[in-house]
């Protein structure tokens, strides 16, 4: 889910969420309030019935309702005195509730807020139902609920007390307080289910999202040092070169190559610089190429000691030019071969014998490549015995951009990412490069590609295999002809002890004949 949509609906939640819970909650209060009085239907006209609606609301008038059955059992002349029934009226007014009190069928007293109160015309004026009793009884049309008691005046004559109770008032009433410690209630709860989702959903991707956004930027730094530093030094490689050529090509302007000699000596040393510079160009080309993921690469099968024969001629002239000693040595069979494009493996064995030459400054500088095969890996070093580089550092070497004052000396110039190309490409053929050495020593380069293995080698495989064990089970029964009563005591064994048996003979009997072939099979005297 996108953030801009949950942050739509954490402000959906927030505005609806408490009001519809605050909604759903008076209905379900006013319902329950309600539930107990609205037992009679209504056609539209004033009905009431007989029932126990009272159960909601006996708490809030039981006290002046208990005073007036009292009053009317033990001192009817209380109950006729007005001011007495007036601060009986008031009392029952805080709870939204007022007195009514008739004599015969004339009101003797009523409450000034039910002169004008429809349900007055309803009330069961005359209807006497027996001395001191008490009767409930509830108006659907109008929300009222009515308590009659009745009673013998000092006179003689009837009474009837009626406490009505205006529901809708009541309800309304109850309800605020209860609707604001709802509505309190459903905002705290509202605002802990928003806080947790809030901090699991969106701020846990935010606290993500900045440490990824930190991470780009510490990435963004370190390219930018690294871009610099390949700036500065390709422009270093760069002068030098064009300075040399720009010397030369002013001397042979100027006439100071007067010879043919010291002509040939010029334009050779221009040819030179052109062709480190194009080499250079070539390796950021290759760089970029690397950056973007998109090296070309034409695998084939190639013999291994074909192509590197070819390839140390051809580096040999480069490096006996430079006036350094070159040694190469390749132990593989006739039909070893790897799977590799063969431009980019030349271009690995170019980039380190470069780097090789570059810090070669004594006198008996010379660089090695020895080739050699082991099972089913082909190892490629290349050694020079050059200043060579800490232990510590060696594992940096394969670093874009990687140079060390110690052991490189910057004035040499170079870009730094010969060797990381040729990292990348070995890795990219599967198989492995590192460095050894040390400063006094020199470096080597070892690189270890995995041979071909064609399917007739498969196949051969496995017929030593089989031939292997046809001896060990041929010498086996020879074991237990030759030995008397071998057999016939592995007869009596049960079925497991002879699996054991088995098993340990099978595995003494190969050890032997393995040592017995190893000698080359000759018998021990």
């Amino acid at each position: 889910m996108k953030l801009n949509t949950k942050l739509v609906i954490i402000f959906i939640t927030i505005m609806i969420l408490p009001i519809a819970l605050a909604v759903v909650v008076y209905w379900a209060m006013g319902l329950g309030l309600l539930w107990n009085v609205r037992k009679a239907s209504t056609d539209g006209e004033a009905k009431f019935s007989f029932s126990d609606p009272s159960s909601a609301y006996n708490k809030a008038i039981d006290e002046y309702y208990d005073l007036i059955v009292r009053s009317v059992e033990e001192d009817a002349e209380e109950i006729e005195s007005i001011d007495h029934l007036k601060g009986l009226d008031k009392n029952l007014q805080e709870v939204s509730a007022y007195l009514v009190v008739c004599k015969g069928d004339s009101v003797y007293y009523i409450s000034d807020k039910m002169k004008e109160e429809p349900v007055l015309s309803h009330l069961p004026v005359g209807e006497w139902k027996a001395n001191n009793a008490g009767y409930d009884y509830y108006f659907n049309e109008y929300e009222r609920l009515v308590k009659q008691i009745d009673f013998t005046f000092s006179d003689g004559n009837e009474g009837h007390v009626f406490i009505i109770t205006r529901i809708n008032m009541m309800i309304s009433d109850t309800l605020i307080t209860s609707m604001f410690v709802v509505v309190i209630g459903v905002l705290v709860v509202v605002s802990i289910l928003l806080t947790w989702w809030l901090r699991k959903g969106i701020f846990k991707q935010l606290n993500q999202m900045k440490e990824t956004i930190d991470h780009i930027e510490e990435e963004r730094l370190e390219t930018q040092s690294m871009n610099r530093e390949l700036i500065s030094n390709i422009t270093h490689d760069l002068k030098t070169p064009i300075t040399s050529i720009k010397g030369y090509v002013e001397g042979i302007m100027d006439g100071v190559a007067d010879s043919p000699e010291k002509m040939e000596r010029y334009i050779r040393t221009i040819y030179t610089k052109t062709t480190d510079m194009d080499r250079m160009i070539n390796e950021l080309t290759m760089y970029s190429k690397i950056e973007t993921k998109s090296i070309p690469y034409q695998f084939t099968h190639i013999s291994v000691r074909e192509y590197f024969n070819d390839c140390a001629e051809e580096v040999s002239f480069d490096v006996e030019a430079k006036g350094i000693a070159f040694r190469y040595e390749c132990a593989v069979s006739d039909n070893c071969t790897i799977c590799a494009d063969a431009e980019q493996m030349k271009r690995v064995i170019d980039n380190i014998i470069s780097n090789s030459i570059k810090y070669a400054e004594q006198e008996d500088a010379q660089i090695s490549l020895k080739v050699y095969q082991k099972e089913k890996m082909v190892y490629i070093e290349l050694e020079d015995n050059g200043k060579g580089i800490p232990e510590a550092e060696l594992e940096k070497v394969f670093e874009r951009f990687y140079r060390t004052d110690a052991s490189r000396n910057s004035s040499k110039g170079g870009s730094g990412i010969g060797l990381s190309i040729a990292k990348r490409i070995v890795e990219d053929h599967g198989g492995k490069i590192y460095a050894t050495g040390d400063v006094g020593i020199g470096v080597c380069i070892h690189i270890e590609l995995q041979r071909y293995i064609s399917e007739e080698e498969l196949a051969e495989e496995a017929k030593g295999l089989h031939k292997i064990e046809t001896i060990i089970k041929t010498t086996a029964k020879g074991m237990e002809t030759r030995i008397p009563g071998l057999k016939k005591n592995t007869e009596k064994k049960s079925d497991s002890e002879k699996d054991t048996d088995e098993k340990e003979k099978t595995s003494s009997e190969k050890e032997g004949l393995f040592k017995w072939l190893n000698k080359g099979g000759k018998r021990d005297e």
